[in-house]
């Protein structure tokens, strides 16, 4: 047997083009007349019509394969998908195709394509990974991985490692430079149904919000949701949440990569104009608040010369894909900020507040403003 870990594939090529052409497995099978293309079934472990000798089949016949469990063993189908999904996006030959692949249906499936040799996958991101979005410029970038325990996010998630033009050559850090030492840790606080349900704080770079603990080879923190009541509809909506959501905080912003089928619309100061709502799409990375422009704002508002800045993101979980005229309140809702965001408003000195208030209010006489 060879030893070390060669970065040829060839074994699960191979691997996959026997199962491909046995037939033996429901639903694994070519997606394209020239066989460039299959689909593998991705149906969610804890859904109530999972059937585990057959949605999970193609799964734990790579992990025999891999001699990583044995026959008899209690399975865990979730682990087996984990397996072979990291072993197809860690391998050169293979990229998936999410527009070919369906998620939102009663069988799911995704569906990769099979590369020629020597032919690099398209990430198709152009940096816009939840990876690229960690900054590369602070001291608090450049020393996550030792304070996240080198935690970085699998490879279907940060496959694009593109880097992006510098912090500092952002026109907007050169004029308002980042204080040092800012505390850059996440603020969450889980909402359902309109009522507060849980609050964290996240002191890591990196996380990634889940239902359930998932078994990953990723050391990158976990941050579960608050358990509901197994009767109500939060807990039909959370178990669809598969691989959750990445966030990133750092000295660049929050940012947030969606990789679960739920529809999660989003509003944040880095929203785009318009009424929404806004939909984050699926595995790309989205900026929700940027420190640069933050204290670009908090400047303007010392100066008397625009409104408090907005440092809160929130995220909505619906059951099903909302529209303009959407009007039923969704059932989960998550709000995000940074921490040093919160403190340096609040910190703005009092007679400095009162000023603003009074410039802000002129039609209000200064009693008013002494009694604020």
């Amino acid at each position: 047997m060879a030893s070390g870990k060669p970065r040829s594939t060839r074994k699960l090529r191979s691997w996959i083009i026997e199962q491909l052409e046995s037939g033996q497995f429901p639903g694994v099978c070519w997606d394209d007349a020239d066989k460039t293309m299959f689909r593998i079934p991705w149906k969610h472990a804890g859904k109530q019509d999972f059937r585990e000798d057959q949605d999970a089949a193609l799964f734990k016949a790579w992990a025999l394969y891999k001699e990583k469990t044995k026959e008899g063993e209690l399975g865990n189908a979730a682990v087996w998908k984990t397996r072979l999904r990291c072993a197809l996006n860690k391998s050169s030959e293979f990229e998936e195709v999410p527009e070919r692949g369906r998620m939102d249906v009663a069988e799911p499936y995704k569906v990769y394509r099979i590369l020629p040799p020597g032919t690099l996958p398209d990430s198709g991101c152009g940096g816009s990974s939840i990876v690229d979005c960690r900054g590369s410029s602070s001291s608090s970038s450049s020393s996550s991985s030792s304070s996240s325990g080198g935690g970085s996010p699998e490879p279907e998630e940060g496959a694009c490692l593109q880097e992006e033009a510098s912090i500092q050559e952002d026109p907007v850090f050169m004029e308002h430079q980042l204080p040092l030492n800012s505390d850059y840790s996440l603020l969450l606080t889980f909402i359902y149904n309109g009522r507060v349900v849980g609050e964290v704080r996240v002191p890591n770079l990196d996380c990634r919000l889940v239902a359930e603990p998932l078994l990953l080879e990723s050391e990158m923190l976990q941050v579960t949701f608050p358990k509901p009541d197994p009767l109500e509809p939060i807990q039909h909506l959370l178990s669809q949440l598969e691989r959750g959501i990445l966030v990133a905080s750092n000295s660049r912003g929050l940012f947030v990569q969606r990789l679960c089928p739920i529809p999660i619309s989003w509003n944040a100061p880095k929203a785009p104009p318009g009424p929404g709502p806004h939909l984050l799409p699926s595995n790309k990375c989205v900026e929700l608040f940027s420190t640069n422009y933050f204290y670009r704002d908090l400047a303007q508002y010392c100066q008397g010369q625009g409104p408090p800045p907005k440092f809160q993101a929130t995220l909505h979980f619906w059951e099903e894909k909302p529209d303009s005229n959407h009007t039923q309140e969704n059932l989960i809702t998550v709000r995000m900020e940074q921490a040093f965001a919160r403190h340096l408003l609040e910190t703005v000195p009092e007679e400095q507040r009162a000023a603003l208030f009074l410039v802000q209010n002129p039609e209000l006489p200064s009693a008013a403003v002494s009694l604020h």
